[in-house]
């Protein structure tokens, strides 16, 4: 079964989710401010939060994760273990998908996951620091290309120079960007999408 929070549940402050789920959704709640998964669930999209300000994931085993255009919210972790082995309908699914898109106040943002097949971090304005370092693998199972996309953020580098195509060559200074704990993701998908 799946659970949705809405605009109906316009009283809402703090909701704790455990247990067993399909998917999970959080759209347009209008006063919600806290959020806290533990369940084993598959898909999470977390949308139009206007007054969100706490998010915890830790104990949570998510697959398919969704989170935009949540305005007030600064820091966000993702520290959840990704759920591959979700089987529905007698299907199961291999991979992750991550899109986090249009939340302007987040500076900060954490991410860990494995078997990506869509990494999507655009449109958040403010956002100057990033931590993709847990992010294991990419999505193999699939004839699809691996879609990686990471612009319109506040992301700044001090330096990069490439000498070649080869990512052993050339210098990275990303700063205090965190731009660097993407490259192991890039080097996967690249491999991947080449093969």
């Amino acid at each position: 079964n799946s659970l949705a929070f809405t605009s109906a549940n316009a009283v809402l402050t703090d909701v704790t989710v455990s247990g067993n789920l399909l998917d999970l959704s959080f759209n347009n709640v209008t006063v919600l401010d806290d959020i806290t998964i533990s369940a084993t669930m598959r898909n999470l999209t977390v949308t139009n939060n206007d007054e969100l300000t706490a998010f915890d994931v830790s104990d949570a085993s998510i697959a398919d994760i969704t989170f935009t255009s949540n305005e007030d919210i600064t820091s966000v972790t993702f520290d959840h273990t990704a759920n591959t082995a979700y089987v529905q309908d007698g299907d199961g699914h291999n991979s992750t998908d991550f899109v986090f898109t249009g939340n302007v106040d987040v500076t900060s943002l954490t991410y860990s996951g494995e078997d990506v097949a869509t990494f999507q971090v655009t449109g958040n304005t403010a956002l100057a620091t990033v931590d993709f370092s847990g992010v294991t693998s990419v999505d193999s199972t699939t004839l699809d290309a691996v879609d990686i996309d990471v612009s319109g953020n506040n992301l700044v580098a001090a330096s990069i120079t490439e000498t070649s195509e080869d990512d052993t060559e050339g210098t990275i200074d990303d700063g205090t960007s965190g731009m660097s704990t993407i490259v192991d993701l890039l080097v996967a998908a690249a491999a991947e999408n080449t093969s």
